[in-house]
């Protein structure tokens, strides 16, 4: 009795233990899945850099440009190779984990066909009914012989639950084998990708320092255009600048008009109250007094970043901030090529970059578009940076320059990822760079931290 109890506790185990490994297995399906995607994302971005730097490479010139992608590509791909270290790293520890539940399992078959044998060897020798009769008639007396029946049933039922529990046990065994095989090819898949993926990260780097050398040759000249490029972008925010205060005194007019139509409907509608009530009173003097509306309070322009916002505008504000992160690219595909603010660049030491958004290298003949809902506040062209279009957001304001061409015009209201122009390419360096600004009224943010990644 005490084995057969045994055995069902083992039944139950198997069950319950089988119901956590497939929650297990759930869970690291999900992860798996998450790294798996990343390392999909990864490396569509290392593709579109490549298409990106061997546009750029079409010029036998050597350009800042064309390091900040193949040190951008660096970048990407070190992380690929971290991310498959990891999703190796997690299959080793499920690896181990199924291993062990393999080998247990191999003994737990291995001791129940042992036992089941002796079983099966014991009711050989006493198959014959003589035997069993014997063996009831031999009782002392009839509740002894009640309790030998009981037993030969019970033993009975008790083989019969023994060849079912090794029938579970070795199909439970055989689908953990196949998983453990299944676990193993994917490592082995994922450490060729891996050692493929170092294998491209020393020719990346090869390239780099290939491009560094010439580039050492041509600080000066770096320099120079970094200048050039620094009196370009001033000028650009001395545009946005003024279409900024312009906004903000557009913004203040019309709240007041807007209030002072308020004010002019609210006396008129006064007005015609206090005639109504006159003429009642004149008609009959003892009649009671017409009640007054209430005095609806007027409603007051909320002022944000300069601006006096609208209701309306204060909701779209709201919304823009809410979607921080999550804002879609200007460009259908691109990478960042030049991040935000000033830095001293990491492999030219003569070298210092600024800039007051971000630049993001595209395909060539891209199109530009809004990351929100707005209105084209400004469209601006910066002699030798081609075109700039200015979309306000409430009291925040999106800036898309060095565009070829415009497609829209002061005043129109705008979609999200709405067409607004096309991005211009430097035909004698063969980059497509679209400059982006995200502005809150006169303060610049870095839009790398409100684009969605």
């Amino acid at each position: 009795m005490k084995k057969f109890i045994d055995r069902f506790l083992l039944l139950v185990l198997l069950i319950s233990s089988s119901v956590a490994f497939a929650q297990s297995e759930k869970e690291l399906q999900q992860q798996k899945n998450s790294l798996q995607q990343k390392q999909k994302d990864l490396q569509k971005e290392i593709s579109a850099t490549n298409n990106y730097l061997k546009e750029t490479q079409r010029s036998q010139k050597k350009t800042l440009v064309q390091l900040n992608l193949v040190a951008k590509k660096i970048s990407i791909r070190e992380e690929l190779v971290n991310n498959i270290s990891n999703q190796i790293g997690k299959l080793e520890n499920e690896i181990s984990s199924t291993s062990i539940i393999v080998s247990s399992l191999e003994n737990d078959v291995n001791s129940l066909k042992k036992e089941y044998a002796k079983m099966i060897y014991y009711a050989s020798k006493n198959r014959s009914s003589y035997d069993r009769l014997m063996f009831l008639f031999s009782s002392k007396d009839f509740n002894q012989a009640y309790k030998r029946l009981k037993y030969l049933q019970q033993y009975s039922d008790y083989r019969k639950q023994q060849a079912k529990i090794i029938v579970l046990v070795q199909g439970d065994l055989t689908q953990k084998i196949t998983i453990l095989e299944r676990k193993r090819k994917e490592k082995t898949s994922l450490v060729v990708s891996k050692e493929k993926e170092k294998l491209e990260l020393i020719e990346d780097k090869k390239e780099k320092e290939g491009i560094i050398t010439e580039l050492h040759f041509k600080e000066r000249e770096i320099r120079d255009e970094l200048k050039k490029k620094k009196r370009e972008a001033d000028q650009l925010q001395a545009a946005i600048q003024k279409v900024i205060e312009e906004a903000i005194e557009i913004a203040r007019i019309k709240a007041e008009k807007e209030a002072a139509e308020r004010r002019r409907l609210a006396e008129i509608a006064a007005a015609e109250a206090k005639a109504k009530k006159d003429a009642a009173k004149k008609k009959d003097p003892k009649a009671p007094p017409v009640k007054e509306a209430p005095v609806v309070e007027e409603p007051k322009p909320v002022e944000r970043s300069g601006f006096s916002l609208t209701p309306a505008e204060v909701e779209l504000s709201n919304s823009f901030a809410q979607n921080q992160n999550k804002l879609p690219w200007p460009t259908a595909t691109g990478v960042i090529e030049s991040g935000y603010g000033e830095h001293q660049h990491p492999d030219l030491p003569q070298v210092k970059t600024f800039n007051n958004g971000v630049d993001i290298a595209t395909d060539r003949g891209a199109m530009a578009r809004a990351i929100f809902d707005g209105v084209v506040t400004g469209v601006v062209t910066i002699p030798g940076a081609n075109k700039a279009v200015i979309i306000r957001h409430g009291e925040y304001l999106t800036v898309y320059a060095n565009l070829l061409s415009v497609s829209v015009k002061v005043g129109d209201k705008i979609a999200v990822k709405q067409t607004i122009g096309s991005v211009y390419t430097d035909s004698e360096e063969n980059k497509t760079i679209l400059h982006l600004e995200i502005w809150k009224g006169k303060t610049r943010m870095n839009p790398d931290s409100w684009l969605k990644n």
